[in-house]
């Protein structure tokens, strides 16, 4: 299931924005839903396909990383 449309953010300004976040925030993942296949996003962001499933993954996976134990 494809997520809605959303607002595309502009490249400098989505660099922009990260900066900020990661200035204010440092360790709060962030999540770039990518709109096409071959979509690149910065290196600074967890890259997500536009699918339901994969962003939960990716939340899950950002919450919880590999490697430590949740129980």
């Amino acid at each position: 299931m494809q997520l809605s449309s959303a607002i595309t953010v502009p490249r400098p300004e989505q660099n922009v924005l990260i900066s900020t976040i990661r200035s204010k925030r440092r360790l709060m993942p962030i999540l770039c839903i990518k709109s096409y296949l071959f979509e690149t996003a910065p290196k600074t962001c967890i890259t997500v396909e536009n699918d339901l499933e994969a962003v939960l993954n990716a939340l899950q996976e950002a919450i919880y990383p590999r490697g430590n134990s949740t129980t």
